[in-house]
């Protein structure tokens, strides 16, 4: 008789220890240098009860707050993840979201911990067997690229036009030169000054000016293939990137594959 397989759920990749906990009536300046990369987070409390999150990313969507703000002024409530939810549902959370740390919650309102895309990915990583074939499922997207003499402000234009975070950049040949983030150009145009309340929108203007080369990072991370799913979790994860640029022979961008596409692959799988 076959073993009757269980499906995994957060409980078993829940992280209970070492999660970033500050005070909502904490000062801003003490959650910043905690926060070493878009993906972290800082989990704010009321005492004991959870009220959201302070992320980079939702701060360099925000002008109203500097150094000297309180947390509670510049926390955001995420979807709240039960134990019992299965890595489909995680995955379609943070897809939705577009949040990729996500509080644990117990059915009583209990704070459990956190759950992260990279311990959902670790985990798959040690149970291949859970990946079917694992291929990933890439979407027809249409690849949007940007020339590195535009300027910012077209670059976020068409990040805005597209609901895209990232852009391969060309060079006038159309050979590949680097890769822009919305979270590079929102880090340098909009982040708050750690120095105190300052009024920077004449530089956020001038900023805007410049040409993409001056912000896009150079070396992206390329393949000449669509890797399979293993693949591109341990390169994005050796790498401490969210994108992998798919180029021909002349190193032409051809495709990308984000982590998006890596959890819209996790939403297919037969045995989650």
């Amino acid at each position: 008789m076959n073993a009757i397989q269980i499906s995994p759920t957060v409980k078993d990749i829940v992280k209970t220890k070492g999660v970033l906990r500050f005070q909502q009536d904490q000062k801003l300046s003490e959650v910043l240098s905690s926060l070493v990369s878009s993906h972290d987070a800082a989990f704010v409390f009321n005492s004991e009860e959870f009220v959201g999150v302070c992320s980079q990313i939702y701060l360099t969507k925000t002008r109203s707050v500097n150094s000297t703000s309180k947390l509670k002024s510049c926390v955001k409530m995420p979807p709240k993840i039960a134990p019992e939810n299965n890595f489909k549902e995680l995955a379609i959370q943070m897809i939705e979201s577009r949040i990729y740390f996500l509080p644990v919650v117990a059915k009583d309102g209990q704070f459990l911990g956190i759950v992260t895309i990279n311990r959902l990915f670790s985990y798959l990583l040690k149970h291949p067997n859970l990946l079917n074939s694992g291929h990933i499922v890439v979407s027809n997207r249409q690849l949007i690229t940007i020339n590195q003499d535009v300027s910012v402000s077209q670059a976020l234009k068409l990040m805005h036009e597209y609901r895209i975070a990232k852009l391969p950049v060309i060079n006038s040949n159309g050979v590949l030169v680097g890769v822009l983030s919305n979270y590079d150009l929102k880090n340098t145009l909009t982040l708050p000054n750690s120095a105190g309340p300052q009024d920077r929108s004449g530089e956020r203007k001038k900023n805007k000016g410049k040409t993409v080369k001056f912000y896009m990072k150079q070396m992206p991370i390329t393949l000449n293939h669509v890797p399979m799913f293993v693949e591109a979790v341990e390169i994005m994860n050796q790498n401490e990137v969210g994108s992998i640029i798919i180029t021909d022979k002349n190193n032409k961008p051809m495709g990308i594959i984000t982590k998006k596409d890596l959890l819209q692959t996790i939403i297919t799988l037969p045995k989650l």
